[in-house]
């Protein structure tokens, strides 16, 4: 990874296979050095409208982290 760079993985767990399931996202930021910054999960995806606001911003403070600003409809 580049110096200045941060890395956004994120997956989701259905808790079953049909369609429109309920699931929880989980998000995962990293800084440069490869360790964990942060870890949330928002639970509920499937029956819940989520606006962006911000989008995914790349912040520098003591370290790089990725954060997604969203609210709830």
């Amino acid at each position: 990874m580049a110096a200045g760079a941060a890395c956004l993985s994120f997956y989701v767990q259905f808790f079953n296979i049909l369609p429109g399931s309920m699931g929880t996202l989980h998000i995962r930021s990293r800084t440069v050095d490869n360790e964990t910054d942060g870890l949330w999960n928002i639970t509920g995806v499937g029956n819940t409208n989520w606006e962006v606001i911000k989008g995914l911003v790349v912040e520098e403070a003591d370290t790089y982290y990725v954060s997604l600003l969203v609210a709830k409809n």
